[in-house]
């Protein structure tokens, strides 16, 4: 079941999608998920004739962890030289730190979020090596300059608790 529906945002936008199946932390710990994604977007640049995409019109989309794990992938992008047209974060998970707060001004009450964003958290959290090379991809939330990224568009309900994080992210 999609969390949001961004299968029918991207049928409604009629562009192709490819979603990665990437690995999942614990089990695997960051960046492993995010290792995935960007061998996805490499994979994708290399046979955009044969999927029949313009390289230069590629963006990345997720919603809630997912959105988190685009928003890093748009950050890693730009560091790396790999150009990406747009961000579409749907509800994103973007700071670990939401997850710390005791007080969510009544967000998160209607979809249970609060009771799962502790857990979510630790697993985005969870340590590894790889967090040196690429420390804010992990949380893009903290990343200070967002100078030169691809245009984001970022959508979150008033009473979802990632609410102020998300808010923060867009106006940043």
């Amino acid at each position: 079941m999609e969390a949001f529906g961004t299968g029918r945002l991207a049928r409604d936008l009629g562009v192709v999608t490819v979603s990665p199946d990437y690995r999942l932390a614990p089990e695997h710990p960051f960046p492993a998920a995010l290792d995935d994604c960007m061998t996805t977007l490499e994979w994708m640049r290399a046979h955009a004739d044969e999927l029949g995409i313009d390289q230069d019109r590629i963006a990345v989309m997720g919603a809630s962890a997912g959105g988190g794990l685009a928003a890093a992938v748009a950050q890693r992008s730009h560091d790396e030289g790999i150009p990406l047209r747009a961000q579409v974060l749907v509800y994103p998970m973007i700071d670990d730190r939401t997850a710390l707060r005791d007080d969510h001004a009544g967000r998160g009450a209607f979809c249970g979020h609060r009771r799962t964003i502790g857990s979510g958290g630790r697993r985005i959290s969870v340590t590894s090596r790889g967090c040196r090379t690429h420390p804010s991809t992990r949380r893009p939330a903290r990343r200070t300059d967002l100078t030169g990224l691809p245009p984001a568009w970022v959508g979150v309900g008033e009473l979802d608790v990632f609410y102020d994080e998300d808010v923060d992210y867009a106006e940043s």
